[in-house]
Order: structure tokens, then sequence, then C-alpha cells
């Protein structure tokens, strides 16, 4: 029996369709983790326009005069487009052929180099084992790369733009900040900007970061062949978070669904990225809209995403950091970040919108019954989805020494025990796959009454925090002392961690005056009435610290 085998799993949209992609990531499994539902699609042969080699020319043009400082793998230039190889070509020697392909176009053909029946014989498997190596190989270069030229990117941050080993370029976008290009790869900050969209809070600015691989995770696991989507990678680097985007054949005048400039005008031209759209919304349970200040369309999913036809006939989907529809909001701009999980929106009774709660929908017909959509929605993941989360996982880590509220009892019995092993173990797994953001710690501990898994969570909680705040102290440094190198950092983190976990007065008023109120602040009911007070106490930190 599968260890989980008890806890009701979360339905998936139209499991029953199995692509070819799917099937070879299935067989493949263990040669392609970070690709476990990529899509693959031939598309339309054409070749490319005079516009389209003249934004190829731009797109590339860190490429040029670079030759000695490449790595192997690494594209540099972009031939037209090739048709797709013939069958039973495989991909190894098709991407020997086109060494001069840029990321992009070589992950396009990638996908589409993919046979549609490789089960039927073994010829065809070898090339769906094929394929799985290369897509495996222009990942690990691309992030490879990415790394390199990301790490440069935030160590320069401070430095004035003629100092800067890379330099930035202006090709608009509000959030962000300023932008960069290196070898194809298009870089962004995730943090807080002139605009103030994040409320200046750089936590913020990072989780919106990561929500555009998790939309792109999303478009993935969705299979709509047609939409295609860029490689992109993130890189936290000495507290800070860049995203890093393969650069695409695409321009302004491309764009056919969404919007380019805040929702201000929302664009529905091209029946077939609307069709490809609103199937989208099917199989991941996402609401069509009206949105747009200006110029409104009927959308599925957010207003500002941007499906674009690009110049090589493929559409091109950027821009999905809020494909999810988000939590009824707490506080002002939280809508912005604090998204459900595609689990939740997927399983959901009804569908939800991307944009509820969105100063780009604001006056339209419906924004307010998709607000109280949302409003039940959050309200049923606090009432119903986490309780029973919580049952189905105590049933599954088994009965341990109970000992209720006793704060006592929390503190000095043994944190090593079967049950806390295996809640540290599986904890975010299953809470995952139950749709529940690792926000809502603080409400799963309320509800439990396993110690291990209280335990399991407040340990989770507070390394979490620390984590945000060893994140915040690399960043003073960084912005203190621009020329510092990667020593100081490793200083930064060993001058915390034994702030943290030391036995000095500091360390006291750390625990006091710094985490336990952001522990409060993030994670809310993370503690119980008692807990708080002995905490305010100072009485039990130094025990407590032990056990982390």
């Amino acid at each position: 029996m599968e260890p989980y085998s008890e806890l009701p799993r979360t339905p998936q949209a139209n499991s029953a369709e199995v692509t070819p992609i799917r099937r070879a990531m299935s067989i493949h499994k263990s040669l392609l983790t970070p690709f476990q539902s990529a899509q693959s699609t031939p598309a339309s042969k054409q070749q490319f326009t005079d516009e389209t080699s003249e934004y190829l020319s731009y797109s590339t043009a860190a490429y040029d005069n670079e030759e000695d400082e490449k790595p192997p793998s690494s594209p540099s230039a972009v031939p037209e487009r090739a048709e797709t190889p013939p069958y039973g070509k495989t991909t190894s020697a098709l991407i020997e052929d086109k060494q001069n392909l840029a990321w992009n176009e070589k992950y396009q053909l990638l996908l589409d180099s993919l046979p549609t029946d490789f089960i039927d014989s073994p010829e065809r498997f070898a090339s769906s084992a094929s394929f799985c190596f290369d897509l495996l190989r222009l990942s690990k270069d691309f992030v490879q790369l990415a790394s390199l030229y990301g790490k440069i990117i935030i160590s320069e941050k401070g430095l004035s733009d003629d100092a800067k080993t890379i330099k930035p370029i202006s090709i608009g976008g509000v959030a962000g900040g300023r932008k960069y290009l290196k070898r194809g790869i298009l870089f962004k900050f995730a943090q807080v900007d002139d605009h103030n969209i994040f409320g200046g809070q750089d936590e913020w600015a990072a989780k919106a970061g990561g929500h555009e691989l998790k939309g792109l995770i999303g478009f993935q696991m969705a299979d709509i062949h047609e939409l295609r989507l860029p490689l992109i990678a993130l890189i936290d680097y000495r507290g800070y978070r860049l995203v890093a985007v393969s650069t695409l054949p695409i321009t302004k005048s491309t764009l056919v669904y969404g919007s380019d400039n805040g929702g201000k005008t929302v664009l529905k031209r091209d029946a077939t990225a609307a069709s490809l759209m609103e199937e989208l919304g099917r199989r991941m349970n996402l609401k069509q809209h009206m949105a747009g200040k200006d110029v409104s369309a009927e959308v599925c999913g957010p207003a500002d995403i941007e499906v674009h036809k690009g110049l090589d006939g493929r559409f091109y989907v950027i821009d999905h950091a809020r494909l999810f529809p988000p939590e009824a909001p707490s506080a002002s701009r939280n809508h912005l970040f604090n998204l459900l999980r595609p689990e939740f929106v997927k399983s959901y009774k009804v569908p939800l919108s991307s944009d509820a709660f969105s100063r780009m929908t604001n006056g339209a017909p419906d924004s307010e019954p998709n607000n109280d959509d949302i409003r039940v929605a959050t309200a049923d993941l606090y009432n119903a989805v986490i309780p029973a989360f919580v049952r189905a996982f105590e049933n599954y880590l088994g009965a341990d020494d109970n000992g209720g509220d006793s704060w006592q009892f929390f503190i000095y019995s043994n944190m090593s025990g079967n049950v806390f092993k295996k809640a540290q173990k599986t904890l975010i797994e299953e809470l995952h796959r139950f749709g529940i953001n690792i926000r809502h710690l603080g409400h799963v501990r309320q509800h439990a009454t396993s110690s291990g898994l209280r335990k399991a969570i407040l340990v989770e909680m507070i390394a979490r925090v620390m984590k945000l705040h060893l994140r915040t102290r690399w960043r003073q440094q960084l912005e203190k002392f621009p020329s510092s190198e990667g020593s100081s950092a490793r200083h930064a983190a060993s001058k915390f961690l034994n702030l943290a976990f030391g036995i000095s007065d500091k360390s006291l008023i750390y625990w006091t005056f710094e985490l336990i109120p952001k522990l409060t602040d993030k994670f809310k009911n993370a503690l119980t009435k008692l807990e708080r007070s002995s905490m305010s106490k100072g009485e039990i930190e130094r025990d407590l610290k032990r056990h982390i």
C-alpha cells in the first residue's frame, strides 16, 4: 500500500488524457525531474520575416564578440526556423545540426521532435529517451548559465552602471525594476520598485517572482500543446531573487490576448488564442470574466497576462505570475501574491476568477460576484480543507505521547520521536497536495492535537522566519558594501547563525523582539496563548533553540 493511500488525493483535470510527452515523462521520470509536464506539438512551418531577423538580432546581441567565454552548449545565434525533423531522427542529431540556435528555438524544436507513437516500437522508445536526455541537458545548461550571470548581476547591484560587468537595459515594464539581457536570457529583480506595487516589502516581491515559475508550471500541467512557454529559472543569491527568462520571438505588435499596460487595454483579437485560453480555464477551473480599464474584454486568467502570436507562428505566453486566483485579501495588495494553490483551485466546486479584487475589473458587472466566490472559497479553505487535512495527516502519522497544551511538555519532550520525524519529512508535500499554502501552517497547527505534528510545524515556521531574517541581513550588507565579495556573505551568515542559536543576551533579545513577533505576524495562530505568554517572559527561548 502506498504510504499516503489513506489520504484523499486532489482530482487532476483531464487525467484520462495522456499526451505523448506525458507518457515519455512517466517512462523516463528519473531523467527529467524539472520537466514533469512539458508540451509537444509540431508548429506550422513559417519562414522568418525581416522583422523576425531584426528582433533576433536584438535578442542575441549579447552573444556577439564573446566567443572566448562561451560555456559548452550555450547558444550564439538564431538561424531560420527549421522544419520539424524527419520521423525517427534523434533529437541528439537535431541538436548537433543546429549548434547556433538560441535557447527558445532549441527548446521548441526539442518539443516538436517528440514522436507521438514512441511506445509502438523500440526505435520510437529510443527516440523518446534521446528527447529526455536532450531536454535535461538543455535545462541544466540554461540553469547553469543563468546562475553564473545572475550572481554577477546581484553582486554588482550597488555599483554604478559604468562599473557593472553586465549593463542594465530599458525595455519597459513596471515590476522588477531594471532589467538585464545576457546570452539570450532576460534577468529581472523580484524586489520592491519605484511604483510601490508590493508596499515596500521585498518578501512580497520575492513571492510574486516565485509565482512566475508556479504559473508556468500551471500551464504545463494543463497540457495545452499550442501554448508555448519560455525557459525560466529563479536565482536566489545574497538575499536577492532574480527571475531569468529565455528571450522569445515576440514584439509589442505580436500581442493578441491580454494586456501589456497594466490592464488599461485588454486585447482579445485572435480567435485561436482565445479558444486556447478558454480551454486552459476549463482544465484549471478558472472563470472567464470582464477586465480592462479603458478597453475591456472577457478573458480567462489574469488580465495582464500576455499571449503573443510569435514571429515564428507559435503562441507564446508570458507574465503568468497571477494565473491562479487570490485568497480573499486581509490587507492592501495581498491579492497580488497570496494566491490559492492550483490543487485547491482545480478541485473547487465552482470556477474562480484570477482577477478577483483587482483594480483591472473595477466597474465590471461580474466583479463583485467573482469577489464573493473567492470569499466563500477562502472560508472553505480555512473551515473545511485545513481541518480535513489535519485529521487525515494525524491518522497517517499515528498515535504519539500527547501532552495537550502543556508548553513545558512540548519543550522538554523528545523531538526525535517517530511521529515528529515522519511529520517533518512529509508535512510540506502533503500540505501542498491538499491545496494548502505554507503561510497557513499556523492555522494547521491550531487544529493539530498530535504533539509530534505540532513540534514539526513549529520547527518549520521558525526555520522559514530565520531564512527571511538572514536574507534581509544579506541585502543590507550588499547595500552597505556594494563591492563586497562572497566571503563577506559567508561571514554575515555565520554571524547570524551565532546570534540565532547562541546563548548570549543578544540572542535572547533576537528571539524575544525579532523572531517571535515576525513568527506571529507571518503565520497567524502560530502560537497558543500559553506559548505567547511564556515567550513574552523570556523563560523558554534557550530550551526551544536546542530543538531547532
